[in-house]
């Protein structure tokens, strides 16, 4: 009999496997801040806090800055004034080469040949003359002829007075002239014996060619030789009054052929006040200049007060300007009539132009130094100008020798700039083209310093971050 095997019990089903988790990712580290540099950390906890005392004590800088800086245009005003009157109004050379050419004024000519003119009719008694050559018929007509002749030797005289000649003699005289005063002036009392106590222009040359065309239209007018004196040498004073006396028997006056210029008197009292002006102008000068150091020193940003004592100064030549041009005025209206008048007229105004032309030459001088002032104050236009130019070109921050010493000299080399300009202009002769060439110079060398500045490379930047 077979044997039954028992049914086997169906298998369980092997237990499922769970999956393991995937390991969870670790987050990534927070980068830490970057470590503040020592030094930098260092003078930020070191920077002291501003107390109520120390904030009094900059707005008191503050305060006495700006009084210091209007200080300085108030001695800009009364030095410049002062310092060109007397370099002007002192100096021969000067006075002449401002001068001398007021005798092509017309104003000037109109009133010396016409005081000339009629001295001369006067003085040598042309109507004498004339009645004694005239026929008995004509007595009558003496005193036409007389007009006649004086308009001819008037328009002879304005004619002499505009040629170069007669300007060559007019700068001689005025020479000469001012040479006295100015001796005078400074002391010397031989001047005044030798002058008989009168400072004069002598203006013979004048006379003698009055009398030149004088001869000429009695002649043509009578039909006679007159024969009026012709001067041997009109620029000899002396000699010539004793020619014209001997040939026409006459006694001229002491100041026939003269124009009155001063009293010696009135001079030999003004000497003390010159010697308390000039002397005022060089105190003025150095009180003027330590004001403006001062100002500078005090300021809390000296680089601006700089920059506000060289606007302050242009500021006070506009001043002076003002104030020159109301002393031309009240001179000129005060001026007597006549031929003194007349040519101390044209003297002033000419005076006052050389004033204006000199405290333009200044303004201007002193505008270009601001603008100088400015660029070196490194405005943040520059920077700006610096990056566009380096993105436009392509040129990246270099390291080269002269870039790195631009960059680490660069307030040593400005300075530098500035000292050679100034230099530069004590040297050579002053002139508007000069100074303007010269501080064109100076702006251009500013310019290139911050170009080249512009390409300083990093490790610069970075220490100029901290600084």
């Amino acid at each position: 009999m077979n044997e039954q095997t028992p049914p086997t019990a169906p298998s369980s089903p092997p237990p499922e496997t769970v999956p393991e988790a995937a390991p969870v990712p670790e987050a990534a580290p927070v980068p830490e801040a970057a470590p503040v540099p020592e030094a930098a950390a260092a003078a930020i906890a070191s920077k002291p806090k501003r107390s109520a005392a120390s904030r009094s004590v900059r707005v008191l800088r503050r305060g006495l800055t700006w009084v210091l800086i209007v200080l300085v245009a108030v001695g800009v005003l009364g030095t410049t004034v002062a310092y060109w009157a007397d370099q002007t109004l002192f100096n021969t050379d000067r006075f002449v080469a401002t001068v001398a050419p007021i005798v092509t004024d017309p104003a000037v000519i109109e009133s010396v040949s016409t005081d000339v003119s009629t001295s001369i009719v006067d003085q040598i008694g042309l109507q004498r003359v004339v009645d004694s050559v005239l026929p008995a018929d004509l007595q009558g007509m003496g005193s036409i002829v007389v007009l006649g002749v004086q308009t001819t030797i008037q328009k002879a005289i304005a004619d002499f007075m505009a040629t170069p000649q007669f300007a060559a003699i007019w700068e001689q005289a005025t020479r000469a002239v001012h040479s006295k005063v100015v001796g005078i002036l400074r002391g010397d009392t031989s001047i005044i014996e030798s002058t008989g106590g009168v400072v004069s222009v002598d203006v013979f040359p004048l006379v003698n060619e009055g009398l030149k065309a004088a001869d000429k239209a009695l002649t043509d007018a009578t039909g006679r030789d007159i024969a009026l004196p012709q001067l041997t040498d009109p620029t000899n004073a002396a000699a010539s009054r004793a020619e014209i006396e001997q040939a026409l028997g006459v006694t001229l006056p002491p100041d026939f052929g003269q124009i009155t210029i001063a009293d010696t008197s009135a001079l030999d009292e003004a000497k003390q006040v010159l010697r308390v002006f000039e002397a005022s102008i060089v105190v003025a000068g150095i009180v003027t200049l330590i004001i403006a150091v001062l100002a500078i020193l005090i300021a809390i940003r000296r680089r601006r007060a700089f920059l506000q004592v060289v606007l302050a100064s242009g500021i006070g030549l506009a001043l002076a300007l003002v104030v020159v041009a109301r002393i031309n005025q009240v001179v000129v209206d005060a001026a007597p009539a006549g031929t003194a008048g007349a040519t101390a007229r044209a003297a002033i105004e000419s005076i006052v132009g050389g004033f204006a032309w000199y405290a333009i030459t200044l303004a201007v001088a002193l505008g270009v130094v601001a603008i100088a002032l400015y660029i070196a104050g490194r405005p943040s236009w520059i920077p700006r100008w610096g990056r566009s130019m380096r993105t436009a070109t392509g040129i990246q921050p270099s390291g080269n020798r002269l870039v790195r010493l631009v960059a680490e000299h660069i307030g040593e080399l400005r300075l530098l700039g500035y000292v050679i300009a100034i230099v530069a202009l004590l040297l050579v002769p002053l002139g508007l083209g000069t100074i303007l060439g010269t501080l064109g110079v100076l702006i251009a060398y500013q310019l290139l310093l911050t170009v080249i500045r512009a390409f300083r490379p990093a490790d610069i930047r970075a220490a100029e971050g901290l600084a």
